[in-house]
């Protein structure tokens, strides 16, 4: 699935599909569901960043590192931009029933 999103006057494509908990296990060394637990601790709310970057990389294997990504940016609603790619990624889980 994607979604593409105007940020900063730029248009963004995200994609999420069945591989995002393995994409982002692969380029953050760390488990996608345990990291969503944390989001309730102040300190752990840069894993926002991480996912969305996870799913811009999906749309577009070239974009630099996070912090090349990012920096490219005036400006990041970092938060608001989660939230509207939130059910994408909930999507890329669900389960089909017959």
């Amino acid at each position: 699935m994607e979604r593409t999103l105007n940020i900063d006057g730029r248009d963004i494509t995200f994609k999420a599909s069945a591989a995002f908990p393995l994409t982002y296990r692969a380029y953050f060394g760390r488990d996608f569901f345990a990291d969503m637990d944390k989001l309730t601790e102040e300190d752990d709310r840069l894993i926002f960043y991480d996912v969305v970057w996870v799913l811009a990389k999906g749309a577009d294997p070239s974009i630099p590192t996070t912090i090349e990504w990012f920096d490219s940016f005036e400006s990041f609603p970092i938060f608001e931009t989660y939230y509207q790619l939130n059910d994408m990624i909930l999507k890329s889980f669900a389960t089909i029933k017959n």
